[in-house]
């Protein structure tokens, strides 16, 4: 297990140093064009659809699925 674990480490902690280089730099870019500069042939997906929320109009319906103590999955 020690073996296998050595012999993973390495390409492990270059991935995470890489990941750390890359974010910094990311987080400096301001535009798509400063983006592929960093990741060249980068493909960007933006989901910019935005789906409404139907919400219960009835207060005392609404209290009963929302609120900090309540449960996305309670039962009406």
């Amino acid at each position: 297990m020690s073996r296998d674990i050595a012999n993973l480490e390495p390409p492990v902690r270059w991935c995470i140093l890489l990941s750390e280089k890359i974010y910094a730099a990311v987080n400096k870019a301001k535009t798509t064009e400063d983006l592929e500069e960093i990741i060249p042939g980068l493909a960007i997906l933006i989901d910019a659809s935005e789906q409404p929320i139907y919400r219960p109009l009835d207060n005392q319906m609404q209290k009963k699925y929302y609120g900090k103590a309540k449960q996305q999955s309670s039962t009406p």
